[in-house]
């Protein structure tokens, strides 16, 4: 089985999570789903969220699967090294993030029922369908109701939230200066080059 999993957050830090499964069997339609979270978080916790949204998707597709074999395997698809690199580093740290007992819950079952889990990057935006398909989902799911309350603030979203409040703070100082007109003109944005 093949799962596309994506994430995204707004600049007030509202984020979704997308998932899209693709059972590899003759005649099975795909499965979509999405969730968004309330703020505040960061797009990497999103991308995190995004690939256990795909292992709760695929478990559910196993659960309720009425052929089953001796073993499975579980593609998981991201565009995010970096989610794909902290989910790896979660299950053998004591790291705390707010999804790694859920992580490590939903891996041990997919074990129990021999099913092999690939944690695969994949080249965002390049057209791959299904992946494409996966960003839509969790940008059209930003501007929905959120349904999951984030209740804990990872070391990522405090850091994104505190370069947002100084980069706005920043900004607002530097348009507001009497001095450096001419460079202003040339850089009007902080943080660009």
């Amino acid at each position: 089985m093949l799962v596309f999993a994506d994430g995204a957050a707004t600049c007030e830090g509202i984020g979704s999570a997308a998932a899209v499964l693709l059972p590899l069997g003759y005649d099975e339609t795909e499965v979509e789903d999405s969730v968004t979270f309330s703020a505040p978080t960061c797009s990497h916790d999103m991308e995190v969220e995004s690939i256990v949204l795909a292992i709760e998707n695929a478990l559910k597709y196993y659960n309720s699967t009425a052929v089953k074999k001796q073993h499975e395997a579980l593609f998981i698809l991201s565009n995010c090294q970096a989610a794909i690199d902290t989910v790896i580093n979660l299950l053998f740290s004591h790291f705390v993030h707010p999804s790694v007992d859920t992580i490590r819950t939903l891996l041990r079952q997919l074990q129990d029922m021999s099913v092999t889990i690939s944690l695969t990057w994949i080249s965002g935006h390049t057209g791959i369908e299904y992946n494409e398909k996966a960003d839509q989902l969790a940008q059209s799911a930003l501007a929905l109701q959120p349904d999951h309350q984030t209740k804990t603030l990872t070391y990522l979203a405090c850091k994104s939230l505190i370069l947002r409040k100084i980069n706005k703070w920043w900004q607002e100082k530097w348009d507001r200066l009497p001095t450096g007109r001419v460079t202003h003109e040339r850089l009007p944005t902080v943080g660009s080059s």
